[in-house]
This record gives structure tokens, C-alpha cells and sequence, in this order.
């Protein structure tokens, strides 16, 4: 007989948290939760083994945990720690150290990087050779394929556009630069154009409302992060944009629109024939990306 093993999956944002639990390929449960503003580490630990308990497992059981977790990576002796901007306000976290110490079988991914794994696998991005994955929702990340593979680069940050530099306004991202695509059009970043007193969600429905303020930060924001990806592609001469993350999926009918209409102005021989799609997998990309990714190592 066979032994079916028990896989789990954790993608980490910097709002929310979703984990899922696989027995082979066959999805046991999943489970959304708040990622801790503070004390990260401790309310992560805590939230996998409420996760485990109520699906009676524990940490023993799992033969393989795969994460999806929000950069920059930096790697230092072999091990990834990770300094995000929206995770306890850019300090460095030892990520691996710490869960090295609970599995056994432990693989880790950029979040981003893991939705462009999950799209190419199964999704919006199955037949394409060079495309670019963007998540758009409280911080801007992005994964990258070239020649048909997901591509990683020498610490895992490969594709991360959202640290790119788009403008000379001193709007300060959380990372420490100023005018990169996150500092400019990110959910964090148009929460803080609001004067940071409500929800990006809740700005885009004054936006359609009528609200003037809301209207004109949006169609700033996404001015921005169509500039972004419009240097991403023309750079790396892609043929396929997919985009993710909430900001985006919550508000498609208003964004998408926006972005094509910024591709048509401005075309150059890379971005004429391009094409621009959503997640297929929804605002669960980087779960899925967590589990193809350690279900192959592990085949």
C-alpha cells in the first residue's frame, strides 16, 4: 500500500495569512487568518498549530511545508530570513532558522515568485515561455518566467518589480526608497494618499461613489503601476502579463481597463502584441504556487 503523505501550505501577506493542508494532491482543509502585525513569528507558529490541531495534526505528521512569503529575501549562511516592508516595518525576520526547527522538510519561495509557479503550472500563464506574474495588493511583487521556466535569481527575489524606481516623488515606500512602484500605487500606499484613515477596499468604493479624491488617487496609482510593468515587459521583452493580489482582483472592472488603456497609448514593438490577464487562481496564486513548488521537490 501506499503512504499518502500529508503536505502543508502557507502563503503569508501582509494583511492576511491562508494555509492549506494536502494529502497527496487532494486538498484536506484551508484556513484564512490575519497576519500579526507584531510579533510575527510568534503569531505564525501559534497559527499553524491551531491550523494542525483543528484538523488533527501536528507538526510531526507533515512530511513536507512549503511557504509562500513576501520579500526581499536576503540569505545569509544558507538560510532565508526576510526584511518586508509589511511585515514588522521592514525588520529582518530569520524565517528559515526558525522553521527549520518545526520541519523536518521545509522549502521556501517569494509569494510572488509562487504565483507565477502556480499560474505557469495550472493557470492563466500554463503555455506561456516568458510572462511576468504581478501581485497587487497590499505591497507590489511580482515572479518571473523566461524560456518556459520560473526563474529565481541568486537570492529568490527574481521579478520583484515592485521595488523598481518609476518616479522622482519623494513618496517613501516602507523598504526605504523613495518613488519605487510600491511607494506609488501600492494598497498600502493608496491608504496613505487617503491620509491612511480607512481601508484601501473602502477607498475604491468612494471612488464609485462619486468621491473626487478617491477617483483621482486610484487613477494615479494605476498610472503607476502600469508604467511599472510596461518597464518590466519592454525590458525583458514578455509576452504575457498576469496580475493578482486583492487590490487588483477586488476592483478588476476599474483597473483592467486602465491598464490596457495606458498599453494602447504607449506602444513600442515589446508591448503591442501583449497580453494582459488575471490570476486564474484568484487571491490563492501563491498557496497553490507553495504546494506545486514542494509537491514537485518532493515527487
Amino acid at each position: 500500500m501506499v503512504k499518502r503523505r500529508i503536505f502543508l501550505s502557507v502563503d503569508v501577506g501582509g494583511t492576511k495569512t491562508l494555509m492549506m493542508l494536502n494529502r497527496e494532491r487532494k486538498i484536506l482543509a484551508k484556513k484564512l487568518y490575519k497576519t500579526g502585525k507584531t510579533e510575527f513569528l510568534k503569531n505564525l507558529k501559534k497559527n499553524i498549530r491551531q491550523f494542525l490541531e483543528a484538523n488533527e495534526m501536528n507538526e510531526k505528521k507533515i512530511y513536507a511545508a512549503g511557504f509562500a512569503l513576501p520579500g526581499p529575501f536576503i540569505i545569509k549562511n544558507k538560510l532565508i530570513s526576510i526584511k518586508s516592508p509589511n511585515i514588522e516595518n521592514y525588520r529582518v525576520i530569520h524565517i528559515e532558522s526558525a522553521l527549520k526547527r518545526i520541519f523536518r522538510n521545509l522549502n521556501i519561495l517569494n509569494d510572488a515568485v509562487c504565483g507565477a509557479i502556480s499560474e505557469h503550472e495550472v493557470g492563466a500563464l500554463k503555455n506561456a515561455n516568458n510572462a511576468i506574474y504581478v501581485t497587487w495588493s497590499t505591497g507590489i511583487g511580482g515572479g518571473l518566467i523566461m524560456d518556459g521556466k520560473v526563474r529565481f535569481g541568486k537570492e529568490g527575489n527574481c521579478g520583484h518589480i515592485g521595488h523598481t524606481i518609476i518616479s522622482d516623488k519623494k513618496r517613501k515606500c516602507g523598504c526605504g526608497l523613495y518613488g519605487d512602484m510600491e511607494a506609488m500605487s501600492s494598497g498600502k500606499s493608496i491608504e496613505k494618499m487617503f491620509d491612511n484613515k480607512i481601508s484601501a477596499e473602502k477607498i475604491f468604493l468612494k471612488r464609485s461613489k462619486g468621491n473626487k479624491k478617491a477617483k483621482k488617487i486610484i487613477d494615479t496609482a494605476v498610472e503607476y503601476f502600469s508604467k511599472g510593468v510596461f518597464n518590466g515587459i519592454t525590458l525583458l521583452d514578455l509576452e504575457i502579463i498576469c496580475i493578482g493580489g486583492s487590490v487588483f482582483l477586488k476592483n478588476e472592472k476599474v483597473l483592467l481597463p486602465k491598464i490596457i488603456k495606458f498599453f494602447k497609448k504607449h506602444k513600442n514593438p515589446q508591448s503591442d502584441s501583449i497580453k494582459i490577464v488575471k490570476a486564474s487562481l484568484g487571491e490563492e496564486s501563491s498557496l497553490f504556487g507553495a504546494f506545486y513548488h514542494t509537491f514537485k521537490k518532493n515527487a
